[in-house]
């Protein structure tokens, strides 16, 4: 017996789906499970990163603001600004509830800041040459503006199975390190580096610490006899949450397309008739999946793992689908359309034999009555 709509129909289509889609998710999670990293570890941070005596005798505090990051080039740009601060809270102090209460300003002695090693210093400081403003708040205003300087630092993403970090796209996460020496150019002895922070977001980048600590040089200066105190800081570079929200968001729409055309494949295997117009269906969802693929925030070449599982696999079964209406299409067979004459002709046919039969009683009647008149008319001769 053939499956009609109100019958069976709808609940085969139901179930092909469902075995398309179980297919699907299947595909999408074992692949994902194998090869997605666990591409961010919680950032460890540092709590209490520096020595409470250092801090109350004071020091320098570092604050960078990112402000650029080129993926391809594997690097970032950070705008940083210092000060002089200590914290006014005596650590000997036992009755102690605040815990640290930084006093900042400008340092009073000069200050030269090296990153890594490197032998220019990228930042310095002169106190005798401080720009003086008409009062206090444009003062600071000119200060700061003297006090900050850039650096450009490399990034770098571990491979994970042959793979670049990007290939996780928006999960991939990249890091930096940085280590940074503060010096009195006068009598070459370091200056404690208490704090040093980064923050900012661009390129859909937010920075999150991971390691920050204070370290010292394994032997003392020749000329000044002191260790060397530096401050290393390590970072994790992720996307934003609105990035990922953004891209997942679009990437379910493009398989909810497809799940759409898919199942209109499943009722066509059904036996509901499939008409031209649906075959626009299938055309149409291949030219918005490319398009909504171009909407991703920041979004990386064609190749990365949200291509693999979504954007490449929708073309194919789109593709294939779009094949198996064209041809079901084409390989129809009009049989109502040719039914139709006959149904027509065979109840007219019925209708004049029916006509027919109700007007036989009445021809025979008159052709005996015709009859008997002929035959009376006749009798007299």
């Amino acid at each position: 017996m053939r499956c009609t709509l109100p019958t069976c129909g709808l609940s085969t289509r139901v179930q092909i789906l469902a075995v398309l889609s179980f297919v699907v998710i299947a595909f999408i999670g074992c692949f994902g499970c194998c090869i997605l990293p666990d591409a961010q570890s919680p950032p460890s941070e540092g709590a209490d990163i520096t020595v409470s005596k250092i801090q109350y005798e004071g020091g320098i505090m570092l604050n960078g603001d990112v402000y650029n990051m080129d993926i391809s080039s594997r690097s970032i740009q950070i705008l940083w600004q210092y000060w002089s601060c200590r914290n006014v809270v005596d650590p000997r102090d036992v009755s102690n509830t605040v815990g640290i209460n930084w006093e900042c300003r400008m340092p009073n002695v000069p200050v030269e800041i090296f990153f890594d090693g490197a032998p220019e210093p990228k930042g310095s400081y002169d106190p005798s040459i401080m720009l003086e403003g008409p009062d206090t708040s444009s003062s600071e205003t000119s200060v700061h503006q003297e006090l900050g300087f850039n650096t450009k630092h490399t990034i770098h993403g571990d491979f994970v199975l042959g793979q670049d970090k990007q290939f996780y796209y928006p999960f991939d996460v990249f890091y930096f390190e940085t280590t940074a020496t503060a010096l009195n150019p006068d009598t070459n002895v370091s200056i404690p580096i208490i704090q040093m922070t980064v923050d900012g977001a661009t390129n859909t980048f937010v920075p999150h610490m991971r390691t920050s600590l204070m370290t010292r040089s394994p032997a003392r200066d020749p000329i000044t006899g002191d260790y060397i105190v530096s401050h290393t800081i390590q970072y994790v570079l992720s996307r934003t949450l609105l990035t990922r929200v953004f891209v997942m968001v679009l990437f379910t729409v493009n398989w909810i397309l497809t799940f759409a055309v898919l199942y209109i494949a499943a009722s066509a295997s059904t036996g509901m008739p499939v008409s031209e117009g649906l075959l626009i269906l299938p055309l149409g969802v291949i030219l918005t999946i490319p398009s909504l693929r171009a909407l991703w925030v920041d979004g990386p070449a064609f190749g990365i793992l949200l291509d693999v599982l979504g954007t490449f696999t929708q073309m194919v079964l789109i593709a294939l689908t779009s094949v198996y209406l064209l041809v079901r299409v084409a390989l129809r067979r009009p049989k109502r359309q040719s039914s139709a004459p006959r149904i027509v002709d065979c109840e007219q046919a019925s209708l004049m034999r029916d006509v027919m039969q109700n007007d036989m009683p009445a021809r025979q009647r008159s052709d005996q009555t015709g009859t008997q008149q002929l035959t009376a008319g006749a009798s007299p001769v």
